[in-house]
C-alpha cells in the first residue's frame, strides 16, 4: 500500500492518460493483428510501433521519466498510424470507388476507430501535465 501511494502521489491526470494510452496501444495492436493477419491491410511496422511505444512508455515510467514517456508513446502511435494508413489506403480507395465491395468491413471500422482514438489521445496527452512540480520556494521552505 505504501509503494502504491508513493507511486500515485503527485501525479496529474496527464500521467493517467499516458498509462491509458499504453494500454490502448496494446489493445489496438492485438486487435489489428487479430483482424488483419495474412491480408493486404496488415502492416507489421504499424503493429510493432504500437508495441514499441507501449514497452518504451512502461520503461520510461519505471525510471520516472514521465514527460519523455508521453512523447515516446505519442511518436510511436503517430508512426504506427502512418503505417496503418499506408496499409489500408488501397482498400479504402477500392471501397470508395465501389470496386468489389460497397461498404467497409467491421474489422476495418473497429481498427480505424482504435487507431484514431489512440492517436488523438496521444496528441492531447502531449499537452497535459504529468506530475505536480514543487516550486523552488516550497523546496527551500521544506529544507529549513
Amino acid at each position: 500500500n505504501m509503494n502504491l501511494h508513493s507511486f500515485t502521489e503527485g501525479k496529474k491526470p496527464g500521467f493517467w492518460v499516458t498509462v491509458g494510452l499504453i494500454v490502448l496501444s496494446i489493445v489496438t495492436a492485438i486487435t489489428y493483428v487479430a483482424c488483419f493477419t495474412n491480408t493486404d491491410e496488415m502492416n507489421y511496422f504499424a503493429f510493432a510501433f504500437l508495441l514499441i511505444g507501449a514497452v518504451a512508455g512502461i520503461g520510461l515510467i519505471a525510471f520516472k521519466k514521465y514527460t519523455l514517456a508521453t512523447y515516446v508513446v505519442a511518436g510511436c502511435v503517430f508512426v504506427a498510424l502512418l503505417f496503418y494508413i499506408y496499409a489500408v489506403y488501397y482498400y479504402v480507395s477500392v471501397v470508395l470507388v465501389g470496386i468489389d465491395e460497397d461498404h467497409f468491413s467491421t474489422e476495418f471500422i473497429i481498427c480505424t476507430i482504435l487507431f484514431a482514438v489512440t492517436f488523438m489521445g496521444s496528441l492531447v496527452d502531449v499537452f497535459l501535465g504529468q506530475t505536480k512540480e514543487i516550486s523552488t520556494e516550497i523546496k527551500e521552505e521544506i529544507a529549513k
